[in-house]
């Protein structure tokens, strides 16, 4: 995405949990979507660069940036599943969660 669109960033949530997050951010302005939580956030980095106040549902215009991470994700690829580590199906087996 170009500077004067925005910038679009995908990641995980700080603590692990949750799954998923991304965030679109514009001059001003930044939305963050926990998918899996169904969860978002709005923040005007004008008045409140450090993020403390969440925006969304107070009346704040979120309708734009939603559609950009709406666009974003329907083009993006489909991230390929992890491997699991060596040893992982002997631990599972071990407590009991596979046969």
């Amino acid at each position: 995405m170009t500077r004067d669109r925005g910038a679009i960033l995908g990641g995980r949530l700080p603590d692990g949990r949750g799954g998923e997050i991304v965030s679109v951010r514009m001059p001003g302005t930044k939305l963050i979507w926990a998918p899996t939580l169904g969860h978002f956030q709005l923040f005007d980095l004008v008045r409140d660069p450090g993020e403390r106040e969440d925006r969304w549902g107070d009346g704040a215009p979120a309708a734009p940036l939603a559609h950009l991470l709406s666009e974003w994700r329907a083009a993006a690829p489909v991230a390929p599943a992890a491997p699991a580590p060596p040893g992982f199906e002997e631990r599972l087996r071990a407590l009991g969660y596979v046969d």
